[in-house]
C-alpha cells in the first residue's frame, strides 16, 4: 500500500526516507500516523529499514506550542534515543490550497504535555498530603524510639 506522505532528511549526517500512513483509531475518536524509516531508494536496491511500525497519535487539547501528534514511546534510530513529534502547519495567507502541510521532529525526549486545571490541582493536593503523610510517619518513628521512664518501677540502680 503506497503511503500518504513521503518526505526525505538527514538525521547524523545520514540521508533518510520517510513513509507516513494515517488512519484512525479503532474507536474512531482519533488520528493516528504510522511511519517507516529507510535509507533513500535506488533503483535496483533494497532500501534498509530502520524504523518500522513508528506512530504518532492526535494529542487531546495540544497547547499551542505543542505537537499536534506524538509518539507514545521512544524508538533507536542510528544509535539514539528518538521521539517522533508532527505539528500540522498552517497555510501561508492567501494560500488556496487545501492540502496540509505537516513537520516531523525527531526529539531526544518527549514534549512535555501541559496539565488541565484539574489535573494541576490534583497534583499539588497529592503533593501537600504526601508531605503531611512523610510527617506524620517520622513522628511516629521517633515516638517509636524514645521511651518514657516508667515511674512506677524502682529503679535498680540506685547507689544507695
Amino acid at each position: 500500500m503506497a503511503p500518504d506522505l513521503k518526505g526525505y532528511f538527514d538525521f547524523e549526517g545520514q540521508p533518510l526516507e520517510i513513509a507516513i500512513w494515517s488512519r484512525r483509531t479503532k474507536a474512531g475518536d482519533r488520528t493516528y500516523h504510522s511511519f517507516r524509516i529507510t535509507s533513500p531508494y535506488k533503483k535496483g536496491e533494497t532500501p534498509r529499514v530502520y524504523v518500522k511500525g513508528g506512530k504518532v497519535y492526535e494529542l487531546d487539547g495540544a497547547d499551542a506550542d505543542g505537537p499536534d501528534y506524538q509518539g507514545p514511546e521512544a524508538f533507536t534510530l542510528l544509535g539514539q534515543s528518538c521521539w517522533a513529534a508532527m505539528w500540522i502547519e498552517a497555510e501561508p495567507e492567501g494560500s488556496d490550497s487545501d492540502d496540509l502541510a505537516f513537520r516531523m521532529e525527531l526529539l531526544s525526549k518527549p514534549f512535555p504535555a501541559k496539565l488541565s486545571k484539574g489535573a494541576v490541582e490534583t497534583q499539588q493536593d497529592l503533593r501537600e498530603r504526601t508531605l503531611e503523610r512523610r510527617k506524620e510517619r517520622e513522628l511516629r518513628e521517633a515516638q517509636a524510639t524514645h521511651t518514657e521512664p516508667n515511674l512506677e518501677e524502682e529503679p535498680q540502680d540506685i547507689p544507695f
